[in-house]
């Protein structure tokens, strides 16, 4: 859960959504994770305003600056800056992309994580909002994730003025506590079994983001 923090919490939320997960498998032939010869750290199921699909999450030795300079020739969009790190896509099929956040690994050592996803070229609407989640008036879903090997839901969403303190109505009415008594950030329902987390700038754009305790993904 780290770098999906990292991805979300760390800036702007208007992003793309990248997972870690419990399961490996196989890369598929001319994938970004087969032709940069990364290990592969994990793999999750990704349900991405319907589309189902996976994340591959991969660890590359090279520090981040040095993958863009190699791979940059080969993607179809110029590098956007993203929540944590450097978003390019990759031809993987007709009318079909891999969508790759670069992390750097800053701090932490020279090395880039890199969050993979294959995407159809043209997305459907996100649906009306995520199953699970309160629903804030005067929001828009951007972007409704689903984890189904653990039960968690994500929304991004745009807003305006005063989405925190909707937020916060709305997760009380909901149930949800937040933590330390203080609004914003963590909730937790009464009995302990649930906790969402929200992230909301100034501008009234944020994210939700439920996830059931004590259960892991299935491996």
């Amino acid at each position: 859960m780290l770098f999906l923090l990292t991805a979300l919490l760390g800036g702007a939320v208007q992003a793309e959504v990248y997972l870690l997960g419990p399961r490996s498998g196989r890369a598929p032939a001319g994938s970004f994770a087969e032709m940069s010869g990364a290990g592969e750290l994990m793999v999750e199921p990704v349900i991405f305003n319907g589309v189902e699909t996976e994340q591959r999450v991969l660890l590359l030795q090279q520090p981040l600056e040095t993958v863009l300079t190699e791979w940059q020739s080969r993607f179809v969009s110029q590098p956007v800056a993203a929540p944590g790190g450097i978003v390019l896509r990759l031809p993987s099929g007709p009318g079909r992309h891999e969508r790759v956040l670069l992390v750097g690994g800053g701090d932490l050592g020279a090395g880039t994580t890199a969050f993979v996803m294959e995407l159809p070229d043209v997305m459907p609407p996100a649906p009306v909002w995520a199953a699970g989640l309160p629903v804030l008036p005067g929001a828009t879903a951007a972007e409704v994730v689903e984890l189904p090997a653990r039960g968690s839901q994500m929304v991004t969403f745009t807003g305006g003025a005063g989405m925190m303190p909707a937020a916060d109505r709305a997760l009380r009415a909901a149930g949800m506590l937040p933590v330390g008594g203080v609004s914003g950030g963590m909730y937790l329902d009464a009995a302990g079994k649930e906790i969402v987390m929200v992230a909301i700038r100034p501008d009234g754009n944020g994210m939700m983001f439920r996830a059931p305790l004590g259960r892991g993904g299935r491996r």
